[in-house]
């Protein structure tokens, strides 16, 4: 309960306080300067930039809403092509830049992610593919089909639909790329729902795959800190009684629920309120004439599409089916043992690391 109190306090009151504090400070110091003579603006002046600032702020919320949505995962690669989909994911292929020689092949498992996978799609300029294709690596990348609102068919994947899915696509891209062996990645919160689809089949997979990496993805949840600590702050049992009443009633975990988890974790839900975007709005004071995509810069740019991807309207089209939300769930509260068994099964099979070995996956 103080952890918790804690965390409200810190990521809610303070920064409230902390913006209006230097609000106050801030605006209070520009209007003595003027009436004492030691700037160089007046207070035609002084009122013009601040009705502006103050429009930037009442602005950046429709900003955000409108034209991040238009620049969140719009990044396209020369040459891409769909090879496969079903209910739930797509694959597309996305070949290397040059003319040289290819120099490997990397298989993304995207999926499921909390505000959503469009992320390694962010923005044209800055994204996640590119630094792949540019090193001269052919990338086949396995995204999630739309949203809940063009996919209500989302809610029925399950983990092992996904462990399908990894196995039966990387079948295809295995004989789109000539059979050469691949990297099979998984980034984040997908990098043990990826283990666990290598676990369940390493005879097939290691015919296929050379190399198993996991960025940034916690093997044992429990060492998290700060997501492992605000779900261990709930007794299990009501946990898994919360995960069976969300299945009877609405089949996923709803988006926007995860958020506020994540966000009173990361002390971070301040800054999507109205008040909370009308001072980002403010400080930034670059909102008030812009009208379309066209007006931005690219620090802008970067801006608007990373608050549209955190936002709240964002993270409600992608909620977590229960299935997947009951792995993660475990991942981060029972973890994996000493032994290398992770703490779901896959059609009744225990999966274990231990299996890995001699494989011959790196």
């Amino acid at each position: 309960r103080h952890i918790l109190r804690h965390k409200l306090i810190g990521g809610g009151l303070m920064p409230f306080l902390s913006n209006l504090i230097d609000f106050e400070k801030t605006e209070s110091e520009k209007l003595v300067s003027i009436l004492k003579g030691e700037s160089k603006d007046n207070l035609i002046q002084y009122f013009g930039k601040l009705s502006e600032k103050f429009l930037s702020g009442v602005r950046y919320d429709f900003v955000v809403n409108n034209l991040g949505k238009q620049l969140f995962g719009s990044a396209k690669y020369a040459g891409e092509k769909r090879i496969a989909e079903n209910d739930y994911y797509t694959l597309t292929y996305i070949p290397k830049k040059g003319s040289g020689p290819r120099k490997g092949i990397i298989f993304h498992a995207g999926g499921v992610l909390p505000f959503s996978d469009k992320l390694f799609r962010f923005l044209p300029e800055i994204n996640f593919f590119e630094r792949f294709i540019e090193a001269g690596l052919d990338v086949y990348a396995m995204e999630l089909k739309g949203d809940i609102v063009s996919n209500p068919e989302m809610k029925k994947l399950t983990v092992e639909k996904m462990i399908d899915t990894v196995h039966d696509f990387t079948d295809k891209a295995f004989e789109h790329s000539g059979k050469e062996k691949m990297i099979l990645e998984g980034y984040c919160g997908l990098g043990m729902q990826t283990a666990a689809a290598v676990l369940a089949d390493v005879e097939n997979m290691k015919k296929k795959i050379h190399t198993l990496m996991l960025m940034v993805s916690p093997i044992d949840g429990r060492k998290c800190n700060e997501l492992g600590e605000i779900m261990n702050l709930f007794p299990k049992s009501m946990m898994f009684l919360n995960l069976i009443f969300t299945a009877m009633r609405d089949e996923v975990i709803k988006g926007d629920n995860l958020q506020r988890t994540i966000d009173v974790a990361k002390k971070s839900f301040f800054e999507k309120t109205p008040i909370g975007r009308f001072f980002h709005g403010w400080k930034s004071g670059s909102f008030a004439n812009v009208e379309k995509v066209e007006d931005l810069d690219p620090k802008l740019r970067m801006d608007i599409a990373g608050t549209y991807w955190i936002s709240p309207f964002n993270a409600g089209l992608f909620p977590v089916p229960v299935s997947l939300s009951h792995f993660s769930t475990m991942i981060f509260t029972v973890g994996v043992n000493k032994e290398g068994v992770l703490p779901v099964r896959y059609k009744g099979k225990q999966l274990s690391f231990a299996n890995l070995k001699n494989s011959g996956i790196r």
